[in-house]
């Protein structure tokens, strides 16, 4: 899920807001079959067959461990406080006298020399 956050942090704001409607669109569907399997259940419940309480309980579970995983999946918010993740990660090459080439990862910030 890391890699998955840190290309949220990377992306361009217009994509993140693109991302975050059709999650929020998902979202509000998600909500409304649950009032609507509320609503069938208050429905069939009240005339007298109570065999439907339990399966529609079990579908209302499952839609809304569906929204909290949809709900890890929005980006953050942006404040002008946050600071955008900038890290680049580069190989360098390293070549010594002798001939022999030693690669190097780096992890630099927007404010460190690397």
């Amino acid at each position: 899920m890391s890699g998955f956050r840190r290309g949220q942090n990377l992306a361009h704001p217009s994509k993140k807001s693109v991302l975050a409607l059709a999650l929020t669109a998902i979202l509000g569907l998600i909500i409304g079959l649950q009032i609507w399997l509320l609503t069938a259940t208050l429905n069939t419940a009240l005339g007298g067959d109570h065999s439907i309480v339990v399966p529609s309980l079990i579908g209302s579970i499952v839609l809304f461990l569906i929204a909290l995983m949809i709900f890890r999946l929005l980006p953050k918010p942006y404040t002008w406080r946050s600071v955008p993740d900038l890290r680049i990660e580069q190989q360098k090459i390293h070549t010594y006298p002798g001939g022999s080439e030693v690669k190097k990862r780096i992890i630099s910030g927007p404010g460190e020399k690397s």
